[in-house]
This record gives structure tokens, sequence and C-alpha cells, in this order.
């Protein structure tokens, strides 16, 4: 799931560089994951999904 989600990141960044000089990105994203996956691996993944 690390890889899945470490691949999301690499398109959001090539995704923002795309769009960052036509318009700012907004709107909401929708993630399902299993509990002990939400406890133990999502949190570092998505602090660095929100610094950027």
């Amino acid at each position: 799931m690390l890889l899945h989600a470490q691949k999301m990141l690499e398109l959001y960044h090539m995704i923002k560089e795309v769009t960052a000089a036509q318009w700012e990105l907004t709107g909401n994203i929708v993630i399902s994951i299993g509990e002990t996956l939400l406890i133990y691996r999502f949190p570092p993944i998505i602090e660095e999904f929100k610094m950027h």
C-alpha cells in the first residue's frame, strides 16, 4: 500500500507542476483504507501530502 501512496504523491506533484501556472487546485479527496493501515501506515503519508 505504501508504494501506491508514494505513486499517488508523485502524480500529485506532477499535476501541481502542470497546473501551477494556470490555476490553484481545489476540492476534496476521499480515501478508503483499512483500520490497521489507517492507524499505523497512513499518518506519515498524509502528513507528506499536506506539506505539498
